[in-house]
């Protein structure tokens, strides 16, 4: 029975060892929170009309059908539709294929310096 509880106690010993390493290693993972590493990537939301992942073209690896026109919008979030700004037109190209992707966008209002003529040429939401 003296062997028996000396491998016991070699065993809780060796099991206490096992759980202050994990518990030392549980603090090191990461947490989800944003440590000021990269960003997570984004991913372009195609048919929004919107350029979800920053690079300056919208919807670009998006296939649609040829011929077919969508709204559009170039400018920051906070301002598409406020004020004077509007949506642009974007067009889908793509000659004998299935599926083309959409050009550039063109005929968008963008926000512009007021003008103090009662419009909100800068589209912030507010008038001059």
């Amino acid at each position: 029975m003296t062997t028996r509880r000396i491998a016991l106690a070699i065993l809780a010993l060796g099991l206490s060892a096992c759980a202050s390493t994990l518990a030392s290693d549980d603090a090191s993972r990461p947490t989800g929170s944003f440590d000021g590493g990269p960003a997570p990537a984004v991913i372009e939301v195609c048919g929004d009309g919107i350029d979800d992942d920053a690079d300056g073209r919208i919807d670009e690896a998006c296939a649609c059908e040829p011929g077919t026109e969508q709204p559009c919008w170039p400018g920051g979030v906070e301002s598409r539709g406020a004020g004077a700004c509007a949506d642009g037109v974007q067009a889908c190209e793509g000659e004998g294929t299935e599926f083309g992707l959409w050009r550039e966008c063109v005929a968008a209002t963008l926000p512009a310096e007021e003008q103090c003529d009662g419009a909100d040429h800068d589209c912030d939401g507010a008038v001059d």
